[in-house]
């Protein structure tokens, strides 16, 4: 059972469920990307008859390696790019107060290293 099920008033922050999604389409794109290179290749480059003196070359790279891993994964990179600076939004996080976490971590400290000097002493 999930937490807003079990409470009907807790909601999930704007700012996680953006970056959820964002990463699913992201996750999406790479696992289409990855199943298609893996059997693409398999049945191309290293299928049962496959004949070393008939492979075709593009640019000096085999065309089994060309069209399964070269050209799926700059796909990917160039969808991915377009996305993550062109379709990601930026989310307003608040205020932030710069400092004023680290002055209490000292502060925590100070009265730590106060308390193990008194207790040594």
């Amino acid at each position: 059972m999930s937490k807003s099920e079990l409470d009907p008033e807790f909601e999930f922050d704007p700012v996680f469920l953006h970056s959820r999604r964002e990463a699913i389409v992201i996750f999406f794109i790479w696992v289409t990307a990855i199943i298609w290179v893996v059997p693409f290749c398999y049945f191309q480059g290293y299928g049962g008859n496959v004949n070393p003196e008939s492979i075709g070359m593009i640019i000096g790279i085999p065309t089994w390696l060309f069209w399964g891993v070269f050209v799926p994964w700059v796909v990917a990179d160039i969808f991915t790019v377009w996305f993550c600076f062109f379709y990601m939004q930026d989310d307003e996080l608040g205020e932030a107060h710069e400092g004023a976490d680290i002055e209490e971590e000292l502060a925590e400290m100070r009265s730590a290293n106060g308390r193990s000097q008194e207790g040594g002493a």
